[in-house]
């Protein structure tokens, strides 16, 4: 130990590392305080932001029902509604100023946090409903993943392929809207994910692709010689009307069904 000390006195090591200690003790405190510091100024602002979200709030509605020549009911019906969509506007943007205070007072981990979110409930047994409706919806709508990571997961990859076929898609959401609601609870953010997927896939599939591939099918089925096999070969000749209403009543009504659980 005395030949070790005697090494570091001539070497400055003790010395370097007691000066980089003093620094990082240093460091992390001015980091502190420039963190207090950030919290104290978002709460300074608070009634500010409120001030001005009242005043945002009256300039649309006097912007919306201000016509002197619109009715009294209506200008009523349009002060209410901009009331009420007023409070979850505001609900929001608090929501959103309290989790940026959060961050800063955590340094980001709240959220990145994705491991206690994970330990939350029991892991049920595989070979049971609960573990089938655990692995079907957690590798169709994760939680912890963004769209880069769920493309890496085949699960999601087949279940993502099976959505874009129009007449097996309904069917696929059915099956998945069955395991949202047995046994429950039922989870907002995967409902609405749920429904903007829905549409998402029967924008793409039922409307752009289908519109695409029926132009194509217009510009084959035109020969030459001005004759023309549209009859047979065109848009629409060679698929069932029955499996179209299929498709289309059904996505309509899991769409609603999904609303209607919310």
């Amino acid at each position: 130990m005395v030949g070790q000390e005697r090494i570091h006195s001539y070497t400055g090591l003790g010395i370097r590392r007691g000066i980089w200690q003093q620094w990082r003790r240093v460091k992390k405190a001015v980091a502190l305080r420039r963190r207090r510091a950030k919290v104290f100024l978002i709460s300074m602002a608070d009634p500010v932001r409120r001030q001005a979200m009242q005043g945002l709030r009256e300039y649309l509605k006097s912007a919306l029902a201000d016509d002197p020549d619109m009715w009294r009911w209506l200008r009523r019906w349009i002060r209410v509604v901009v009331d009420d969509l007023w409070r979850d506007v505001e609900t929001e943007v608090d929501v959103a100023v309290e989790d940026v205070r959060k961050g800063i007072e955590t340094k980001g981990r709240c959220f990145q946090d994705m491991q206690s979110l994970a330990m939350i409930g029991t892991t049920p047994s595989r070979c049971s409903w609960r573990g089938l409706r655990a692995f079907v919806l957690y590798h169709f709508l994760p939680f912890d993943k963004s769209i880069f990571g769920c493309i890496k997961d085949p699960v999601f990859c087949i279940l993502f392929l099976l959505s874009l076929v129009p007449d097996v898609r309904v069917c696929l959401y059915l099956a998945i809207l069955i395991l949202f609601a047995v046994p429950g609870p039922l989870d907002e953010y995967q409902l609405v994910q749920y429904i903007m997927a829905f549409k998402g896939t029967q924008f793409l599939c039922s409307g752009v692709a289908l519109a695409l591939s029926g132009g194509i099918q217009y510009y084959l089925c035109v020969e030459d010689d001005e004759h023309h096999s549209c009859a047979t070969r065109g848009p629409g000749s060679s698929v069932d009307p029955r499996w179209d209403m299929l498709d289309i009543l059904g996505s309509c009504a899991l769409t609603w069904a999904g609303f209607w659980l919310l």
